[in-house]
């Protein structure tokens, strides 16, 4: 990940801005659930800080979270990595993005901060509540969310498609690599960021047996090189699919795995 050159100062001290830093006032609640923030600066942008909210479990009551996904309101730091590219994408204010397994939504909030119309989809309610109130609470009325299945459910025809460390279960890991096959067929350009969980590899055996071609996952620095590149928007869609889609391999977050 690109160090951000400042920092933030809090009582005297100085706390560079590498990761999000994790805010959590006093009685910040969301439809009743406590929660924290998430800030994120955006650099090279203009932008004021994004945020997103995560559910701040030791003040919330459980018996407010039935039919919950933990995995789903909590910050991975894998998000961070991919919001920052989001932004070298070029003429963001005209493009329709989507984000699948969104979580707390900092993904869909930075493409939304940049002007996008955005589909920030999960199938967490409680997640969804987190990213609707972030959204309304930084007058991003151009990001609308959807409760959306992708195990059983189509996807929206969208310019951009982004999957941040989506590979929790083997089912959801294939159920991913169908969805970015039919994004790369429409035309779109899709970018993953992966920690290196073990169904990484499931992910990719998926993508050959779906004649997918790529160029493997790579740092954000050559991914962002790759973005850079693309000086006018939809420019990629004259690209062949194995451009189009940009995997990107980060250690920001623990290669864990799930039986959910």
């Amino acid at each position: 990940m690109v160090a951000i050159s400042w920092g933030l100062c809090m009582g005297g001290l100085s706390f560079p801005l590498h990761v999000p830093i994790r805010f959590v006032p006093i009685g910040l609640s969301v439809d009743g659930l406590s929660v924290c923030r998430h800030h994120l600066v955006l650099t090279n942008t203009g932008l004021p800080p994004i945020w997103s909210y995560e559910l701040d479990y030791a003040s919330t009551q459980s018996s407010s979270l039935v039919q919950h996904d933990a995995l789903a309101t909590c910050y991975w730091p894998a998000a961070a990595v991919l919001a920052r590219l989001i932004p070298l994408i070029p003429g963001l204010q005209d493009l329709k993005v989507a984000e699948l397994g969104c979580g707390t939504g900092l993904c869909s909030i930075a493409a939304a901060a940049c002007g996008a119309h955005v589909i920030a989809s999960d199938i967490d309610r409680v997640a969804l509540k987190l990213v609707s109130a972030a959204a309304r609470e930084q007058c991003l009325d151009q990001l609308v969310i959807a409760k959306l299945d992708v195990l059983h459910e189509p996807l929206p025809v969208v310019n951009v498609l982004i999957l941040s460390d989506v590979f929790v279960t083997e089912p959801l890991t294939v159920a991913h690599a169908k969805a970015t096959q039919q994004a790369l067929m429409s035309g779109a350009l899709v970018l993953v960021v992966d920690p290196g969980r073990p169904t990484r590899s499931l992910y990719l055996d998926s993508l050959a047996k779906l004649d997918v071609s790529h160029l493997g996952f790579r740092p954000d620095a050559s991914v962002r090189a790759e973005l850079s590149k693309l000086s006018e928007p939809g420019g990629w869609q004259r690209l062949p699919s194995s451009a189009r889609l940009m995997l990107v391999d980060t250690d920001e977050g623990a290669p864990l795995h799930y039986e959910i």
